[in-house]
C-alpha cells in the first residue's frame, strides 16, 4: 500500500509538472508575441497608466513558476522507496533495497521503518499543493 500510494502521487506530480510547464511556455510565447502591445490601466483613484501587455501575463507566469517549485519540493519527499520496511520493523528477506529503488526509479530508500510505515506527510503536502494549483 505504501509503495502504491507513493507511485500514484509521484505519477500525478509528474503529470501536473508537465501541465504547469506547458502553461509557463504558453505564457512566455504570448508575452513574446505582444512585446509592443500597450494597454491602458486604471488603478484606484489614479490616472490611467499605460503598460506593456507582457506585464499582464507576468503575475501568472511567476505564480506558475512557484507552483512548479512546490511540485518539485513535494516530489523530493514523495520519491522515497518504502519497500523493505515491512509492516513494522523491516523484513527478514535478504533484499537489496537500493537495487529495487533503481529499478523503480526512486532516488533514495527510506531510512526508518517505523517512520516509513506511518508516513503520509507527502500526501498532505501534495493535496495542499494541488489546492494551491486549483486556486491559481
Amino acid at each position: 500500500m505504501a509503495l502504491d500510494l507513493r507511485l500514484y502521487v509521484r505519477h500525478t506530480i509528474a503529470h501536473l509538472q508537465e501541465r504547469v510547464d506547458a502553461l509557463i511556455r504558453a505564457l512566455a510565447s504570448l508575452a513574446e508575441q505582444h512585446l509592443d502591445t500597450v494597454m491602458r490601466g486604471t488603478p484606484i483613484s489614479s490616472r490611467r497608466n499605460p503598460f506593456s501587455s507582457p506585464i499582464t501575463s507576468s503575475p501568472t507566469w511567476r505564480c506558475s513558476e512557484r507552483d512548479a517549485g512546490r511540485l518539485a519540493d513535494c516530489l523530493k519527499r514523495t520519491d522515497v522507496l518504502p519497500l523493505g520496511c515491512g509492516a513494522l520493523a523491516g523484513t527478514t528477506f535478504p533484499i537489496d533495497r537500493h537495487f529495487v529503488a533503481r529499478l523503480l526509479g526512486f532516488p533514495e530508500v527510506s531510512q526508518n521503518s517505523l517512520d516509513t510505515v506511518g508516513d503520509r506527510d507527502f500526501v498532505a503536502e501534495f493535496l495542499a499543493t494541488g489546492a494551491i494549483l486549483a486556486c491559481t
